[in-house]
């Protein structure tokens, strides 16, 4: 493709799309045929800025999973008076750690419950909007946050399991006082 007749040689564009079926691998003069994502990825300065936009997605996530994981480390942490009654009662290890757990799983699924269809609602608002935003929401990322979301949680709650395991009733008793 030449931009008018100026009998110039240097192409005006590099990547042209096309439409049509088996186009990929199709070579000619001067030309070869790809499909959108190769050529999207190959085009001047693209790589460099999906991996800013990897990297600051995976800090994210990293970010996030510290939060999660000492929040429920500290709730954990502070029921361990509650958790001295339940195992000067007679509770297992096994059994307050469990209980535990499923109440981490319990307010991680209603976090999720509310935030999800909130990020629905934020992706609607955005594509309403007369100028683009860059940003994209798909399936696969809502997916990946909250499966990340919940492993995180019992994560955090795992680490906890050792401060569960030594609380010892009447130390835990006198904390009440």
């Amino acid at each position: 493709m030449k931009y008018g007749g100026s009998g110039d040689d240097t192409p005006a564009a590099s990547i042209v799309l096309l439409k049509g079926d088996d186009l990929p691998g199709k070579k000619g003069e001067g030309y070869e045929v790809y499909d959108k994502a190769t050529a999207f990825a190959n085009i001047e300065g693209v790589s460099g800025q999906q991996s800013t936009v990897t990297s600051l997605r995976v800090f994210g996530y990293l970010i996030g999973a510290l939060v999660i994981g000492v929040f429920f480390y500290v709730l954990t942490l502070q029921k361990i008076p509650q958790i001295g009654v339940l195992k000067a009662i007679g509770a297992s290890n096994l059994f307050v750690f469990r209980q535990i757990l499923l109440q981490v799983v319990g307010i991680s699924l209603i976090g999720l419950a509310i935030s999800v269809p909130l990020a629905m609602l934020t992706d609607a608002g955005l594509r309403r909007l007369p100028d683009a935003v860059p940003i994209a929401f798909t399936t696969g990322t809502f997916v990946t946050t909250a499966a990340l979301l919940l492993v995180t949680s019992i994560v955090g709650t795992a680490f906890s399991a050792r401060q569960v395991i030594k609380v010892d009733p009447i130390i835990a008793l006198g904390q009440q006082q």
